[in-house]
């Protein structure tokens, strides 16, 4: 793995971690209790792209443009790899979508000596995940001379129900 320089690196960026929970419990009668539960969780991360300060990042505006401008290099006699983050089968750079919803409804019925509860629970979201990378080419140098090129032809879109018995 080439150690890369730091126009060559990428943000392992996790901005947003969300949970949401709300739970409501009503005594029906005295002997009925009845339960409700939503939860919303949402995961956003990924190897994003070396961002502008006005976008979250460490770069300045200039910076930032000149950086998806710029063709990978790694150069093999010392591992460096220089110019941006370079392009993979994988795709490198990437941004993943993880919305979930989880419910939970029950009905509790108490007499003196016995108690039934029955209910019911879900979840269900998806995964959105875009693997990508600013050029599709990456060179490698030996002592400056260029030896291979790399070339992806390909970005990757992935989409994925969470929920049984659905399809993607």
């Amino acid at each position: 793995m080439p150690s890369p320089t730091g126009e060559a690196g990428s943000d392992r960026h996790f901005p947003r971690l969300r949970q949401e929970h709300l739970e409501w419990t009503s005594t029906a009668t005295n002997h009925l209790m009845l339960e409700a539960v939503g939860m919303h969780l949402f995961k956003r991360w990924g190897n994003m792209e070396l961002r502008a300060t006005d976008n979250g990042g460490s770069l300045d505006a200039a910076q930032a443009a000149a950086v998806q401008n710029m063709i990978s290099v790694v150069e093999q006699s010392n591992g460096m790899a220089y110019r941006s983050y370079a392009a993979n089968p994988s795709g490198g750079l990437n941004n993943t979508l993880v919305p979930n919803y989880t419910y939970r409804v029950a009905a509790s019925y108490v007499t003196g000596m016995h108690t039934f509860k029955t209910g019911w629970n879900d979840t269900f979201g998806y995964l959105n995940a875009n693997n990508y990378a600013y050029h599709p080419i990456s060179y490698i140098f030996l002592n400056g001379t260029p030896t291979a090129v790399t070339w992806v032809l390909f970005r990757v879109f992935e989409f994925s129900w969470l929920h049984p018995g659905s399809t993607s």
